[in-house]
């Protein structure tokens, strides 16, 4: 038997897939995005305004999901322009691109990206142009330490990032329990699972222990997809507030990094 994380596939022998959804961010940030530009952006009041979309790799599985995600609720609203970019999910294409639009017309209202190096991109591009990033808002999906750095100095508004620290640890828990119990022992379609639910435990990694923050994934809502079951954990709204906790991965000092 397999349990994927992460990324998954579509095999018989996958029992379960442990990971969160990448639709579901961008619906989350597409409605924070919508009550900015409602209660900061002339006229007040009103959903409008311009905003630049970074998009990933064109037919690639996540950047599809955090795209439709953002538009299921952004092109709800017919007074918001969306201009998009495609920046590959890399930093330095998502700078060009970013450049090459707004030199063309540097009005925008805020920027939304389908993953951090692009956000970090993004924003570079406006600062090279003598834009400043902390007078719109910049939302961003993943959150490496350039994003949570970008947070801490005001040039990225908010990011929604994966509790991947916790994505291996619940599948092999799940493992062992289907190893010693068999299939039933997984959760069932339809519920929600809790960390009061799991006992998971762990020691300090590089001076850091992520289970002290271990509601990071919880609640994990169970359904299917590829054939088989996901637990699908919650995502991590992270702004200026909470840029420093510890149990976010890229705040793990990791030596040479």
């Amino acid at each position: 038997p397999v349990i994927t994380t992460d990324a998954d596939i579509n095999h018989p022998d996958v029992k379960m897939y442990v990971g969160y959804s990448g639709f579901l961010a961008g619906q989350k940030l597409g409605n924070m995005l919508a009550e900015y530009l409602k209660n900061e952006v002339e006229p007040i009041g009103k959903v409008a305004g311009r905003v630049l979309e970074m998009l990933g790799p064109l037919g690639g599985a996540s950047a599809i999901d955090r795209s439709e995600g953002f538009h299921s609720i952004i092109d709800e609203y017919p007074d918001v322009e969306v201009v998009q970019a495609l920046g590959e999910f890399q930093e330095t294409p998502a700078k060009t691109q970013a450049e090459s639009i707004l030199r063309k017309d540097p009005h925008i209202d805020a920027l939304y990206s389908a993953n951090g190096p692009m956000c970090s991109g993004a924003v570079e591009a406006m600062k090279d142009l003598g834009l400043d990033p902390t007078k719109i808002f910049v939302a961003t999906i993943d959150a490496n330490p350039a994003v949570l750095h970008k947070i801490r100095a005001g040039e990225i508004t908010v990011a929604v990032d994966q509790p991947c620290p916790f994505y291996n640890p619940i599948a092999v828990y799940y493992m062992a329990k289907y190893l010693e119990e068999g299939e039933s022992a997984l959760p069932k379609v339809g519920t929600t699972v809790t960390a009061d639910d799991i006992d998971i435990s762990g020691n300090p990694h590089l001076d850091t222990d992520i289970w002290a923050a271990k509601t990071a994934w919880s609640p994990a809502k169970i359904s299917e997809r590829e054939g088989h079951l996901w637990f699908q954990t919650n995502a991590l709204v992270i702004t200026k507030e909470n840029a420093d906790a510890k149990y976010l991965w890229a705040n793990i000092e990791v030596p040479g990094w």
